[in-house]
């Protein structure tokens, strides 16, 4: 295991009901990534999937300071949501390129993001691909939870989104959000994730605190945080 190396893997919706936040996405995920770089905490390698009906690999494993960003290009959203396949899809790969690793390069820790405006609706299109339901993802989860360490985080909007995530085995508040589908409630859920996956990767340099991820909102914007249905409004900076 290589201390203080850390995988951030996204599994990121594009399906057609992110078109009215493309951009949000797009800018959202981009300042993300400079916040980790900023955080200069130990080691980070970056792993992006996009999904709908499609499957698409972004980019895979790389170094965070290069890691490649959002654009219009490259995001655009179309179909459905095949979220169960992805996230088995996104699982299976992960496992069998760490599978295929010596173990002195393996990370320390694994962080899956899912991030999605709706639930499964449908399944990856092609022959290639496994179809996947929601106890057979959380089957995978509880696994590579419990016998490797993992961690994982969803986001979602338009939805429960602590019973979805609980149902493919991403349960309790520290590891679920939820979010409004609009350009203030995708900004925030950004700036939690950020801030999260900072404290995250901190605590496995420092051995100051627990290891696992969690979201760390600030208490004083809480609500905001937990009303996923809300049109979050960005807090004012204090002068």
């Amino acid at each position: 295991m290589k201390k203080n190396l850390c995988w951030l893997v996204f599994c990121i919706d594009k399906s057609g009901s992110m078109t009215k936040i493309k951009e949000d996405m797009i800018g959202g995920f981009n300042s993300y990534i400079d916040s980790q770089i900023k955080a200069n905490v130990g080691e980070a390698r970056v792993f992006g999937y996009a999904f709908d009906t499609y499957y698409e690999i972004l980019f895979e494993n790389v170094d965070i300071n290069l890691a490649p960003r959002l654009t219009v290009e490259n995001y655009v959203p179309r179909g459905g949501t095949a979220l169960y396949d992805s996230l088995g899809k996104t699982i299976t790969d992960i496992g069998k390129k760490l599978a295929d690793m010596d173990e002195a390069d393996r990370p320390e820790k694994i962080l899956v993001v899912t991030i999605t405006d709706g639930e499964d609706n449908s399944h990856l299109s092609g022959n290639e691909f496994t179809e996947y339901s929601s106890a057979q993802v959380r089957k995978m989860v509880n696994h590579q939870t419990d016998v490797y360490n993992w961690d994982f985080a969803y986001i979602g909007a338009n939805q429960d989104v602590w019973a979805v995530g609980a149902s493919m085995g991403i349960s309790g508040s520290a590891s679920n959000l939820g979010y409004a589908a609009t350009a203030a409630g995708t900004a925030y859920a950004f700036d939690s994730l950020s801030k999260s996956s900072t404290f995250y990767r901190s605590a496995l340099v420092s051995k100051s605190a627990g290891d696992k991820f969690a979201f760390v909102p600030d208490p004083a914007d809480s609500a905001a945080f937990n009303s996923p249905l809300v049109d979050v409004k960005l807090p004012k900076k204090k002068s």
